[in-house]
Formats: C-alpha cells, sequence, structure tokens
C-alpha cells in the first residue's frame, strides 16, 4: 500500500508538502505551489495512492462515512445517482451508506440516524413537504458542525426555507428541461401545442415549456384526447409535452389506440429518459436528466465541506433526447453516441 513517504522519495519533496497537497483541507492546500500540487496529484494516482480517512475521522469522533438519503424508487434517475454517489465515493476513499425513503417517517428514521452517529458528512434529498420538527433538527445538526447538501430540494417546488439558506444546494434546472421541448417544438414547425397538468413536483418543467412558448407569440391548452382530436382536424401541426414519461407512454398508448402515431401525427416528448424511453416504437424523445453526473459532483462538494471549503448553490442542465416520437431517428441501443441531443 503506498504511503506519503513512497511519494515524498519518488519526488524528492519533504512527506509535510505532500501532506498538505493531499488533504481535504483547502486552507492547507493553498500553501502548496499550485504546479507542485498537480504533479504530486498525478504522481499519487500513478502509484494508486489511497488516504486513510478513518483515523482523521476517528480523532474528530466521526464516522468516516457519507451518509446518504434518497427517494425509494427504483428507476434511471435514482439508479444513476447512486451510481454517480459510489464511483466518487469509491474514487476518494469515503465508505458510503445509503438511506432509502418516501414518506416523512422514513426521513425521520434518517435524522435520528444522524443523532446516533456523527456521519463526515449528508447529501439528502430531503421530503418536500417536511414538517418543522425534521427542519429543525437538520438545522441543529447543521449548527452543530454537521456537513450537509441539498439534492433537488427547490427544483421541482420542494423546500424553500430561509433558514436552510447557508447549506448548499445541488439541483436539476428542471425549468430548462421545460424549455427545451418547447424550442424543439418550434424548430420542427409545431403550430398548436398542448402540455399535461403537472403535479406540484413537476411545476418547473411546466413552467419552462410554457414560459418559452410565450417568448415565441404561442401558448399551449392542456392535454385531452378532446384537444388533440380538435386541433388534429384543423390540420395544424401538434406537439404533446408530457411532464413525465409514464404519462407520455400513456399517451401514446392513447392515442395509438385510436389510430394516431406519434412522430408521424403528431410530435411526443416525455421527461425523465426512464429505462423504456429508447425501447418504445416509436422511441421516445425525453428530456434527460444527469443524475449520475450530479451524483459525483455531490461527493466532491460534501468532500470540500469536510474539508473547511465553501460551496455555492448550483444547478446541472439536462438535455433532449430527439427520438422517433418528435421526428428524429430510431436510436441504435449499442451506439449511445450517435442518438441526436438538444442542449
Amino acid at each position: 500500500m503506498t504511503k506519503l513517504t513512497d511519494i515524498a522519495q519518488a519526488l524528492n519533496l519533504d512527506v509535510s508538502v505532500i501532506s498538505r497537497a493531499l488533504s481535504p483541507a483547502p486552507e492547507n492546500r493553498r500553501r502548496v505551489n499550485p504546479q507542485t500540487r498537480e504533479l504530486i496529484l498525478e504522481t499519487a494516482r500513478k502509484m494508486n495512492y489511497v488516504p486513510d480517512r478513518s483515523a482523521a475521522f476517528l480523532r474528530r469522533k466521526k464516522a468516516p462515512t457519507l451518509l446518504c438519503y434518497l427517494p425509494g424508487y427504483t428507476d434511471r434517475l435514482v439508479g444513476n445517482l447512486v451510481m454517480g454517489i459510489s464511483e466518487e465515493a469509491s474514487r476518494q476513499n469515503y465508505p458510503v451508506n445509503f438511506f432509502f425513503g418516501k414518506k416523512n417517517t422514513d426521513f425521520e428514521a434518517f435524522c435520528g440516524m444522524l443523532k446516533q452517529i456523527k456521519h463526515s458528512g449528508v447529501i439528502t434529498y430531503p421530503p418536500q413537504q417536511m414538517p418543522d420538527n425534521l427542519r429543525e433538527e437538520l438545522l441543529a445538526y447543521h449548527r452543530e458542525g454537521g456537513h450537509i447538501l441539498f439534492l433537488n430540494a427547490c427544483s421541482n417546488g420542494g423546500i424553500r426555507d430561509e433558514r436552510f439558506a447557508d447549506i448548499p444546494q445541488l439541483q436539476i434546472n428542471d425549468t430548462y428541461g421545460g424549455e427545451l421541448v418547447a424550442r424543439h417544438f418550434i424548430s420542427q414547425g409545431v403550430t398548436s401545442f398542448l402540455a399535461t397538468t403537472p403535479a406540484s413536483s413537476f411545476y418547473c418543467r411546466h413552467q419552462g415549456f410554457l414560459e418559452t412558448l410565450e417568448k415565441h407569440a404561442c401558448s399551449a391548452e392542456v392535454y385531452s384526447v378532446e384537444n388533440f382530436i380538435r386541433l388534429y382536424k384543423t390540420g395544424q401541426k401538434t406537439g404533446i409535452f408530457a411532464v413525465a414519461d409514464a404519462q407520455a407512454v400513456n399517451i401514446m398508448l392513447e392515442l395509438q389506440g385510436l389510430g394516431y402515431q406519434a412522430g408521424r401525427d403528431y410530435l411526443l416528448a416525455g421527461h425523465d429518459d426512464q429505462f423504456m424511453s429508447i425501447r418504445l416504437h416509436p422511441s421516445l424523445s425525453t428530456v434527460h436528466q444527469p443524475t449520475r453526473e450530479e451524483g459525483v459532483l455531490a461527493v466532491r462538494k460534501v468532500i470540500n465541506l469536510i474539508g473547511g471549503g465553501s460551496e455555492e448553490n448550483e444547478q446541472l442542465n439536462p438535455w433532449l433526447m430527439i427520438r422517433e416520437s418528435s421526428g428524429g431517428k430510431a436510436p441504435v441501443l449499442e451506439k449511445p453516441d450517435l442518438e441526436e441531443i438538444l442542449y
């Protein structure tokens, strides 16, 4: 196993310089010349150096682990998020404990774990309707020096609480997802627009779609079979935005039963790029949320917090996978890099 002394010997540098360069604390890293630090980092990677986190955290009376609370859904979004968190935590030599739930009682149990064990950092996807007692528990953990990063807390109408103002948040920009769909439909010559009625959790997607249409002097009606048939009979090119892929699939099947095909008789786009979207016939155009990239970035951010650094709120933009349902080409499953994408 590679030690700091091995790296120091390989570079003919003092071990204290190596230690500062590889420290998670920003004030230590700043004491090393940037070029020297890059050389140390590269050498450490080549020598497969893995830092021992356990001893340092035990001295602080904390567990050397990251604790993550995520929604208890078995879909691509959560799966990719887990993958991203796991990959980066493994690379940084941080063990990860995952806790999954859907209800406030699940989140309450998660907060109970924070009281019992002082984890080194917390990545949490808090429920939208969080009771005041749970808010106070998170704030107390934060005030006592706990390092917390919120995921997607506000992007879909979630918590907007001034008390959490100094807890950094990492979001997927759902408003931009709706904007991408509107821009794509307009570029395809669509003149009539329909959109599904959103639940509160999908409000931002819907608003991004409507606001972009408004900028182009267009508007959208609420989707229904009756509204679609009425617009279809006028000869206008119609685009339908479903704020979730499951809704898009239902629309596709519903209209297919009446003889209308997505991509031929109307354009259709969903949101989330779930596993089935690429395998449908016709394949579904949909907004892809980069949750794997979000997971990687979340770990980097919380490790920076653990090291004494600061983090600003940040949003990641999704992109639109253009497939057959909105005039694109059929995707080749074995060649995902060839898919048409709108950023």
